[in-house]
C-alpha cells in the first residue's frame, strides 16, 4: 500500500510540469465541450470568464458545433 501512496506523491508533483508541457487534441471537436472544457491554454474554462450567461441550449455544445463546414471558426454565431 505504501509503494501506491508514494507513486501517486510522485504524480502529483509532477504534475504542474505536466500540465505545462500537454495540450488538449481537439480533433473533429465533437466530444470537447466549447464552454466547459479547459481546451484552451492554461487550462482556461470559457464559461468561467464570459460576460454574460450562456444559452444554456448551447451550455454543452461541442467546439465542433462552433466551426463551419470548413473546420474554421463560425465567427457569426460567436458573436451572437
Amino acid at each position: 500500500m505504501s509503494n501506491h501512496s508514494s507513486l501517486w506523491k510522485a504524480i502529483m508533483k509532477a504534475m504542474p510540469l505536466m500540465k505545462s508541457v500537454t495540450c488538449w487534441s481537439i480533433k473533429n471537436g465533437r466530444t470537447t465541450t466549447f464552454w466547459n472544457h479547459p481546451w484552451l491554454d492554461h487550462d482556461i474554462i470559457l464559461i468561467d470568464h464570459i460576460m454574460q450567461t450562456a444559452d444554456l441550449q448551447q451550455e454543452d455544445s461541442s467546439v465542433a458545433e462552433w466551426t463551419d463546414d470548413n473546420e474554421e471558426w463560425n465567427w457569426q454565431k460567436l458573436h451572437e
